[in-house]
């Protein structure tokens, strides 16, 4: 229906697809999509203008506190338990003096640029105007959001054949 009916579905589509990914990047807790943890520090370290691929890379304080904050699993080890919610955990890393803490395990095997470098222009932006780790990790989701419903927007208003699966592949979560 939205390909064929409507009036430029590639708009609406576009729409539907940035407003549905900022919704899913505020409903995940940190750190908790599948291998974010890996994908993130590799886009911080791009940012910070690391293009080649160094396993060591130091990362500054806040990146570990965030870490420490929200390991994997964060909802089952915490959440389920009594000890901590999302909110609260956001609001000690907002409140916490991360200058003590030293990147112990903060480790990136991933060797790519090229899928990194929206995510990586919002830490940059993030990391200019003085923002912790925590808003880094936000600023990447969204600039990833950007890009996706760009792409979205571009195949769909591009494609001559096929745009109901187009449309349906672009409104999957993941």
């Amino acid at each position: 229906f939205i390909a064929v009916r409507l009036r430029e579905p590639h708009k609406k589509l576009c729409a539907a697809v940035a407003v549905l990914g900022v919704m899913f990047t505020f409903a995940l807790s940190p750190l908790q999509a599948p291998d974010e943890q890996n994908h993130f520090l590799r886009a911080y370290a791009i940012s910070g203008g690391q293009l080649n691929f160094e396993f060591n890379y130091e990362y500054p304080g806040d990146v570990q506190l965030l870490f420490d904050s929200f390991k994997g699993q964060f909802y089952l080890e915490k959440h389920e338990k009594g000890l901590a919610t999302t909110i609260s955990q956001i609001s000690m890393l907002l409140t916490t003096d991360a200058t003590s803490y030293k990147s112990d395990y903060c480790h990136s095997d991933i060797q790519l640029l090229l899928p990194y470098i929206p995510a990586a222009i919002g830490i940059g932006i993030v990391r200019l105007v003085g923002g912790n780790a925590l808003f880094c990790l936000y600023a990447a989701r969204l600039m990833n959001v950007a890009v996706f419903a760009i792409c979205a927007y571009l195949a769909l208003k591009n494609a001559a054949r096929y745009r109901g699966a187009i449309i349906l592949a672009a409104l999957l979560p993941l």
